[in-house]
C-alpha cells in the first residue's frame, strides 16, 4: 500500500536537520502506522511513525480522535528521546509537516517480528527462547529502571535481527512501538485524558481493569511471550476482544505446559503469571536475576500436555486496541 492510498499529504517530511521519503508501508498499530523510508542527504534506510488517517469505516466509540492520536505520538516521542540501550529501538529524530502532521522517525530494523516468527517457524527450544528473552527482559530492566512502563508487550512489538530464522539464534533482539508506554508514577495526562493501548491476549487482568500503571504489566506480558515461544501459540486466544478479556479476568491460572512442571523454570513463571497482581513478582532487576540464575536443561518432551488452540477464522489476539481507562466497561 503507497502513501498516496492511505491519503497522505505528502511523501518528502521535513524535521530542523533533514528531509526524508516515504517508501512504503511497513506495519499498523493502535494508532499510527510505520513506513520506510530514506534520509535523502545520506541514503540511509530509517522508519517513520505518523498517526492513522481517519477512514470511512473507522468507529467513533472505539477509536482515539486525530487530536488523541497527536498527542499519544508526542508522548511517544518524549519518552523515547530518553532511552539509549541497545535492545530498544532508537529513535533518531521528530518533527510536524507543514500542514500539523506529527511524526517520529526510527531505526529501520530489517528482520522480522517475533510474531512472524512464530508463524512462520513455530515453538522454539528452550535455549533459543531464553536467550531472545533474555533480552526483552534486558530492556525492561533498562525502562523499569527510567521510569517508564511499555504496556503493551507483545510478539508483535519484538524485532528479530535479520538472519536465518529457521534456526534462529538471537543476537540484537529490540523492543519497540511504544506509543502506550506511560511514566511511573501512573502518567495522568497520557492515561486518563488521552487512550490506553493494550492487546487483551498480553494484558494483566488490572491492567484491563484499569489499575495504575505498573512494572507488573510488563512483567505478566514478558511471561506470556515466553510461554508463546516455548508452545508455539498464543496462550489466550478467542474470537472476540470480550473472550480475551475474560480470560485474562478469571480465576482461572495460566496453565504451565506439562513437562515443565517440575522444572525452576515453572516455579518462576508462576511467580511472573500470577492473576493476582499483589502477588506477582514486581521487580524487574529481582526477575532478572532469578531467570539467569536458572538451569535451563529440561527433557525434550517438556512442550507435552495440554496446550492452548488457536482460534479458527478472526484472530482476535493480532490486533491491540485502545480504550479510555479502565478498559472494561457495563
Amino acid at each position: 500500500m503507497i502513501p498516496v492510498e492511505r491519503r497522505l499529504p505528502a511523501t518528502i517530511f521535513n524535521s530542523a536537520h533533514h528531509r526524508y521519503r516515504i517508501l512504503a508501508l511497513l506495519g499498523e498499530g493502535g494508532y499510527g502506522s510505520v513506513f520506510k523510508a530514506i534520509r535523502l542527504d545520506a541514503e540511509l534506510p530509517v522508519a517513520i511513525k505518523l498517526i492513522n488517517p481517519a477512514g470511512p469505516l473507522s468507529k467513533p466509540a472505539t477509536r482515539p480522535t486525530s487530536q488523541q492520536q497527536q498527542r499519544q505520538l508526542r508522548n511517544e516521542i518524549t519518552l523515547c528521546r530518553t532511552l539509549h540501550n541497545a535492545n530498544i529501538a532508537k529513535l533518531h529524530d521528530w518533527g510536524e509537516s507543514r500542514d500539523g502532521q506529527v511524526f517520529a522517525v526510527f531505526e529501520y530494523l530489517p528482520g522480522q517480528t517475533l510474531r512472524e516468527r512464530l508463524l512462520l517457524h513455530g515453538a522454539m527450544g528452550i535455549g533459543t527462547a531464553a536467550c531472545l528473552m533474555g533480552q526483552v527482559l534486558a530492556a525492561l530492566v533498562y525502562l523499569h529502571g527510567q521510569g517508564i512502563v511499555h504496556c503493551d508487550i507483545k510478539p508483535q512489538n519484538i524485532m528479530l535481527p535479520q538472519g536465518d530464522t529457521a534456526a534462529f539464534t538471537p543476537r540484537q533482539s529490540k523492543l519497540i512501538d511504544f506509543g502506550g508506554a506511560l511514566r511511573l508514577p501512573s502518567d495522568r495526562e497520557a492515561s486518563d485524558h488521552g487512550y490506553r493501548i493494550c492487546s487483551p491476549s498480553y494484558s494483566a487482568p488490572e491492567q484491563l481493569r484499569g489499575a495504575p500503571v505498573s512494572q507488573k504489566f510488563d512483567i505478566y506480558a514478558w511471561g506470556l511471550v515466553l510461554l508463546e515461544c516455548l508452545g508455539g501459540k498464543a496462550v489466550i486466544t478467542g474470537h472476540s476482544q470480550r473472550q480475551l478479556v475474560q480470560q485474562q479476568i478469571s480465576d482461572d491460572e495460566i496453565p504451565i505446559p506439562a513437562g515443565l512442571a517440575s522444572h525452576p523454570l515453572a516455579a518462576l513463571l508462576r511467580q511472573v503469571l500470577h492473576k493476582d497482581g499483589r502477588q506477582r513478582i514486581g521487580d524487574t532487576e529481582l526477575l532478572q536475576r532469578q531467570f539467569l540464575q536458572l538451569d535451563l536443561a529440561v527433557p525434550d518432551d517438556y512442550r507435552q500436555g495440554p496446550q492452548p488452540q488457536p482460534a479458527s477464522g478472526f484472530a482476535a489476539h493480532d490486533h491491540a486496541v485502545t480504550q479510555p481507562p479502565p478498559y472494561i466497561r457495563a
